[in-house]
C-alpha cells in the first residue's frame, strides 16, 4: 500500500510539472557527471533458511520466519555514479548495509555451527550483519531518439554476512564443542560476476518508469579457502527493481519495489554453512547530480 500510495504522488508531481521546459533541468551546456544517491528499503516479505554443520554435528534447518521469525529486511544504501565522456558508458558503486528484525520462542534444541540452542526459549536474530558492496560498468544502447532506452550491466558484488541467533545454549551442549551460535560467511565471500540490464521508458522530461534486474549464477566449484580442508563455493542471486523517477532540478526521487534472491552454499570436512534469503518490499531514494 506505502508502494502505491509514493508512486501516485510521483506520478502527481510529474504530471504537474510536466510543461516545465526540459532545458530547466539541466543546464545547458554542462554535462553533469557525477551523482550521489542515499537509499532506504523495507522488505517485509521475507523467505528462506539457514543450516550450519559442525563437523559431526549435523545442523537443523532453520526457515527464517517460521522457525526464527525474521519479519523484515531493512537496508540503508549509498549509490555512485559517474558518467564517462560520450554519457553512454558509466561506472556506478553500490554500498548496502542491512539489518533484520525478528523474535521466537524455539519449538525444541536445535543444532546450529555446533551450538545446541535450548528449545521452549526466545531466540533473537536482531545481531545480524549484512552488507553488500557492488560495482558496475553500464552501456546504454541505441539511438537515443526513443523514449526508451536500454542498459546493459557488468560487474561485481560481494555479499558479506553473519548469521546469528541469539538464544540461551542447551545444557546437553558437548563440553568439548566451543559454543559459536553465529556462522561468519563473509569468511568465505567472493566477489562474484554479475550481469543484468535496465530498461527506462520516459513518460515526460521529469518523469520515469524503470526496470532493473541482475543476477549471477556459481557452480559449485574448489576455492582458494581451507577449512578443515578445501572450501568448497557455491552462490546464486537475483535482484529485480521497478522504480517511478521524478526529476526536479539537479534532484531526483525514486519510489520502488525491490525482490532479492540470495543463496549461499560453502562446504569443508568441518562445516557446510547454508543461507537461502527471498525478500520483497519497497524503497525510496534521493539522488543529487554535480
Amino acid at each position: 500500500m506505502k508502494f502505491f500510495f509514493l508512486c501516485g504522488l510521483l506520478l502527481t508531481m510529474g504530471a504537474a510539472t510536466a510543461q516545465i521546459p526540459a532545458a530547466r533541468l539541466v543546464r545547458p551546456g554542462r554535462l553533469r557527471r557525477l551523482q550521489l544517491g542515499v537509499t532506504y528499503g523495507y522488505w517485509g516479505q521475507v523467505g528462506g533458511y539457514t543450516k550450519v554443520r559442525e563437523y559431526e554435528y549435523e545442523g537443523d534447518k532453520l526457515q527464517l520466519r517460521r522457525d526464527l521469525g525474521v519479519d523484515n529486511l531493512q537496508k540503508i544504501g549509498l549509490e555512485i555514479e559517474y558518467k564517462l565522456p560520450g554519457q553512454r558508458n558509466a561506472l556506478r558503486f553500490k554500498f548496502d548495509n542491512h539489518t533484520t528484525s525478528g523474535n521466537a520462542t524455539l519449538k525444541k534444541d536445535v543444532w546450529y555451527n555446533g551450538t545446541l540452542l535450548q528449545g521452549g526459549t526466545q531466540a533473537s536474530i536482531n545481531k545480524n550483519k549484512y552488507t553488500r558492496a557492488a560495482a558496475f560498468y553500464e552501456h546504454t544502447v541505441g539511438t537515443g531518439k526513443s523514449p526508451i532506452d536500454v542498459t546493459l550491466l557488468g560487474g561485481l558484488v560481494l555479499d558479506y554476512v553473519k548469521f546469528h541467533i541469539d538464544a540461551p545454549v542447551s545444557g546437553d551442549q558437548p563440553q568439548n564443542v566451543r559454543i559459536e551460535p553465529y556462522e561468519s560467511f563473509y569468511r568465505q565471500a567472493v566477489p562474484f560476476p554479475n550481469i543484468g540490464a535496465r530498461v527506462k521508458y520516459t513518460i515526460n522530461p521529469r518523469l520515469s518508469l524503470q526496470a532493473e534486474t541482475f543476477g549471477t549464477y556459481i557452480p559449485k566449484f574448489k576455492s582458494w579457502y581451507t577449512e578443515g580442508g578445501n572450501m568448497y563455493l557455491k552462490q546464486e542471486g537475483l535482484d529485480a527493481e521497478l522504480g517511478l523517477y521524478y526529476q526536479f532540478h539537479k534532484l531526483q526521487l525514486k519510489g520502488a519495489y525491490n525482490f532479492r534472491h540470495l543463496y549461499i552454499f560453502q562446504e569443508s570436512g568441518e562445516d557446510t554453512n547454508e543461507l537461502l534469503l527471498n525478500v520483497g518490499g519497497i524503497s525510496a531514494g534521493l539522488y543529487y547530480r554535480f
